[in-house]
């Protein structure tokens, strides 16, 4: 039985009133329903009796008076509403349609085919949205594959759920983590709550899960269990842990030939270049026993957008490739061994950055190709492969003036929404302290 009707009206903290439309479901923690104010629909989330503790509300008046979301990504607490004839509480936040997303647990079962670069603008804003929350000394403390959210379309947007539990670093909430995503340090009871330190372990489990299609641990130990029980994942995921690409211990190998999960971790494992599956076997060897030397978030983003600006396709069969020019410009394609042309790249050069961006016809300059903070929403410019242009032409999409040379020439401008040919030994002055050339 829900503990909300249809049709009741509640006033919320901010003296808001909101008409319950309909039950949308439950968890764990409480129930989850669709309600309306002046004619725009949000969510509330009410908790079961046994959750609305003290502790719980705490966190919760925190969250919505003192703190406001650091990250577009989060769908955060915005209004607190107390029942009277309920001895519990929720709260109000945006609505989001949930059927335009996969989660991160169902996307590696209903989407078809790989599509790398949405895998990796999917991974920058999970890395980033968290960076966000850890750099404000909060611990989200739940990091896993059902509270994230992937949508489905072109724009490779995000939605991070369930930030009603986000503590302050190292303090005591009612919520410490889902199992397989726990640090094993959690696990073991070494460590009582969770942490920013066990965040990071639990951001690489999410990373390991959206690129790699399988959980890091996952190998042949996980296929010879009988039955999974509560004892055997313990053993798993924290007692015996064991990375299915350590490169020093080969026990837990994805050899499972039934199992799908396991397949595509090996063919995607020979597809990333060595700095990524680096990373991933820091994470899961070093990173097992010693928390503080997790990956960082800041050397997750520099790489994942590395890699992400390396994509090109094959001409042969369209797969996408990362292309490495410290290769010497060879590159094979992994999928129909088709040899694949150096492709133009623009080298952009700023305060403390350097990035390689391969030129593909359709691909954008944001934001955060300019700078060091990683906005891949806002466009800058579009690479569009024109009559006037040899190579590409490279559109402004910003709202200010560029200047641009080509060889030792006068300087030219390129006003908003014009474009300009990226010919060799071109520079793009973006701005004062950015610039773009171009390498064939």
């Amino acid at each position: 039985m829900s503990l909300l009707k249809n049709g009741l009206k509640v006033k919320s903290q901010s003296n808001i009133e909101y008409e319950i439309i309909k039950q949308m479901g439950h968890g764990g923690q409480g129930e989850i329903y669709l309600v309306r104010s002046g004619g725009k629909d949000h969510v509330l989330k009410i908790y079961f009796k046994e959750w609305a503790t003290p502790v719980q509300k705490a966190i919760l008046k925190e969250l919505i008076e003192e703190c406001d979301s650091p990250s577009p990504y989060f769908v955060w607490p915005y209004d607190f509403v107390e029942f009277p004839d309920i001895p519990s509480f929720g709260f109000i936040m945006r609505y989001v349609d949930l059927e335009k997303y996969w989660s991160l647990e169902s996307k590696r079962f209903e989407e078809e085919g790989v599509n790398l670069f949405a895998d990796l603008t999917y991974a920058i804003l999970l890395v980033d949205s968290y960076f966000k929350i850890h750099m404000r000394a909060l611990c989200y403390a739940d990091i896993s594959a059902t509270n994230i959210y992937l949508k489905k379309d072109a724009t490779s947007i995000i939605k991070i759920l369930d930030t009603d539990n986000i503590i302050e670093n190292g303090k005591a909430g009612l919520v410490g983590g889902t199992l397989p995503f726990k640090a094993p340090e959690l696990l073991t009871g070494k460590t009582i709550y969770p942490t920013i330190d066990t965040d990071r372990y639990s951001l690489s489990i999410a990373l390991f899960l959206l690129l790699f299609r399988n959980h890091p641990m996952n190998g042949k130990k996980h296929s010879r269990l009988p039955f999974v029980e509560a004892e055997q994942m313990m053993k798993l995921y924290g007692e015996e842990p064991v990375f299915i690409f350590d490169p020093d211990n080969e026990e837990n190998r994805p050899d499972d030939p039934e199992a799908d999960e396991q397949r595509q971790a090996n063919i995607l494992w020979a597809v990333y270049p060595d700095y990524i599956k680096n990373l991933m076997i820091t994470s899961f060897t070093k990173g097992l026993k010693n928390p503080h030397g997790r990956v960082r978030e800041i050397t997750w983003r520099r790489a994942l957008m590395k890699l992400r600006d390396s994509i090109v396709k094959c001409p042969e069969c369209h797969t996408e490739n990362f292309f490495n020019p410290s290769n010497g410009y060879v590159c094979t394609c992994w999928y129909c061994s088709h040899t694949i042309p150096p492709p133009p790249i623009m080298k952009i050069t700023g305060p403390g950055f350097t990035r390689l961006v391969m030129l593909n016809a359709g691909g954008i300059i944001c934001k955060g190709h300019l700078d060091n903070y990683y906005d891949l929403r806002k466009e800058i410019g579009k690479i569009e492969k024109t009559d006037k242009c040899k190579n590409f032409g490279l559109t402004n999409l910003s709202s200010t003036p560029w200047n641009y040379q080509i060889k030792e020439g006068n300087l030219k401008t390129s006003p908003p929404k014009s474009g300009i040919c990226i010919t060799d030994k071109i520079k793009i002055f973006f701005s004062k302290d950015v610039m773009g050339t171009f390498i064939t």
